[in-house]
């Protein structure tokens, strides 16, 4: 009596005492970082909703980061539907697996968290493109207004400066907050999902900012920058993806090429194209015997 249907066609179904009612199996595997999921479903933290798979890192014992972890941990809570009893909190890192939310200002980061984070926040105030030189002489130049294209305050007017073989960026939080995801240094297949600014003040109110229906609604990407004189957030995909969770064979395979279209399109190409061969050889040497 407390449920109902829009619409009861082909909705409608007679259960006997001799009936079987079978559900095939689901893979569960997804590719992270992606702050999109975690904004409509709190996945992977509310997952399962008691917690027991969430650890806030607090790196700074002080009451404006406390009250930032609260912040976050409500809107999961709002997310998962349950409160996350399950859920650990405290300056330490993670306990074996569990994914992690670290929650700190800039300068009290830690260093395995700064060093793996997709942008390092640095004293320049801005993000800094950076030249990929290639084995082969060539550059790749990544423009940070196309990582960003909706970011006004983020400017480039540092110097590029070269690299071999990786690409970085810099930022200095000043008035901006910073929301990050990207795959655990302790822990690989686990996330990580950094939310710092330049201050604990600062950090309190990026928090509140964050949770924010206009801008919790619009995270993206791996990486999230915005200001709390704006609304609006500006979204990138820097991080490397890695994947989580158990799936057989066929279930990889198919999640592997989903990401790959041009790859699976080449494959089913060339497989149509080896049968045209292989039917032109068959009938060629049957036309020869007769």
């Amino acid at each position: 009596d407390v449920c109902f249907a829009p619409s009861d066609i082909g909705l409608l179904a007679t259960l006997f005492d001799d009936s079987w009612l079978t559900l095939s199996e689901a893979a569960h595997q997804v590719e992270l970082p992606n702050l999109s999921l975690l904004s409509s479903t709190g996945f992977p933290y509310v997952s399962p909703p008691d917690g027991s798979a969430m650890h806030v890192r607090l790196t700074s014992p002080d009451s404006e980061s406390a009250s930032a972890a609260w912040t976050v941990m409500a809107k999961l809570a709002q997310l998962g539907g349950i409160g996350p009893w399950n859920a650990t909190i405290g300056t330490a890192p993670a306990q074996a697996g569990r994914h992690e939310w670290v929650i700190g200002a800039y300068p009290s980061l830690p260093e395995d968290i700064a060093r793996n984070a997709p942008i390092s926040v640095g004293p320049e105030g801005r993000l800094r493109p950076v030249v990929l030189e290639l084995p082969n002489g060539t550059k790749d130049l990544r423009s940070v207004r196309s990582w960003f294209p909706s970011g006004k305050g983020l400017t480039e007017d540092s110097p590029p400066e070269s690299a071999l073989a990786s690409i970085g960026y810099e930022a200095a939080p000043d008035d901006r907050s910073f929301l990050m995801q990207f795959e655990s240094p302790n822990q690989p297949g686990k996330a990580v999902t950094l939310l710092t600014a330049a201050s604990a003040l600062g950090l309190q109110l990026a928090a509140e900012h964050l949770v924010d229906h206009q801008r919790w609604g619009s995270l993206d990407g791996d990486v999230v920058t915005w200001t709390g004189s704006s609304d609006r957030v500006s979204a990138a995909r820097i991080a490397s993806p890695f994947t989580i969770g158990e799936s057989d064979a066929r279930s990889r395979a198919s999640h592997y090429f989903t990401g790959r279209p041009v790859l699976w399109n080449s494959l089913l190409g060339l497989a149509a194209f080896m049968f045209v061969l292989t039917s032109v050889w068959i009938l060629r040497r049957r036309r020869r015997r007769a």
